[in-house]
């Protein structure tokens, strides 16, 4: 601020003439502490003002941190939950697909020891299988040994396309979704 303005504005209150008087009646080294102090107070309000600007920015800063690492650990937390349900899932699937071979093997076993049996009392039973073809009545000339390797076929197929059925409706009734403890 100029020198003439100050002036001029102390004029009009009123304290001109006793201020500028004391003011000339200061030595110049005196003057020259004066201005000093006045600068290092500004100064150090500035500071202060700066510094608590600072201190504000470094607090965000901290939290900011602590937010980064608090969402770093909750990520790695759900990392470790989502491999340890992939895991619990693989294997119920594992079971599973154990489970349903082995009762696939045991009821094709079943079936084609029923077939078979079947075959040979000769006729017509339960399995559907009929007897020996006559060369009148099959056009194809089959003999029993084909018939019996057709529904031994079919069997196979059916056992094995009902088991699989059943394997996928249990795999589909594994939950997927992490167990809460």
């Amino acid at each position: 601020m100029p020198f003439w303005l100050l002036s001029a504005g102390m004029k009009a209150i009123g304290i001109g003439k006793s201020f500028f008087g004391w003011l000339r009646s200061l030595s110049p080294q005196t003057l020259l502490i004066l201005a000093l102090c006045f600068a290092s107070a500004f100064l150090w309000l500035r500071g202060s003002h700066i510094a608590k600007q600072r201190d504000r920015a470094l607090t965000g800063l901290v939290e900011a941190k602590r937010g980064i690492e608090n969402l770093r650990q909750a990520s790695l937390k759900a990392l470790d939950d989502a491999k340890a349900n992939k895991v619990r899932v693989e294997t119920q699937y594992v079971r599973i697909k154990d489970n349903a071979q082995t009762a696939i093997s045991a009821r094709l076993r079943s079936e084609l020891d029923r077939v078979r049996a079947a075959s040979h009392q000769g006729g017509a039973d339960a399995t559907g299988v009929s007897g020996p073809a006559d060369a009148a009545s099959d056009p194809f000339g089959r003999d029993r040994a084909a018939i019996v390797h057709d529904a031994e076929v079919c069997t196979t197929n059916t056992v094995k396309a009902e088991g699989w059925q059943d394997w996928y409706a249990q795999t589909l009734a594994v939950s997927r979704t992490p167990e809460t403890p």
